[in-house]
C-alpha cells in the first residue's frame, strides 16, 4: 500500500515537472514535448513494473 502511494506521488511530481517544463520552454515544438512526456511515462511504467516483481 505504501509503495503504491509512493509511486503515485512520484508519478504526479514527474508529470507536473513535465507539464510546467513544457509551459516554460515554449520554443520547444509540441511533438518534442509529447515525446518527452511519453518517455517520462515509459520510465515510470518500467520502475513500477520493477517494484511489482
Amino acid at each position: 500500500m505504501l509503495r503504491t502511494i509512493l509511486l503515485l506521488t512520484l508519478s504526479n511530481i514527474f508529470m507536473t515537472f513535465a507539464w510546467y517544463g513544457h509551459l516554460k520552454f515554449k520554443e520547444l515544438p509540441l511533438w518534442k514535448a509529447i515525446l518527452i512526456s511519453w518517455g517520462i511515462v515509459l520510465l515510470l511504467a518500467a520502475v513500477y513494473v520493477m517494484f511489482k516483481k
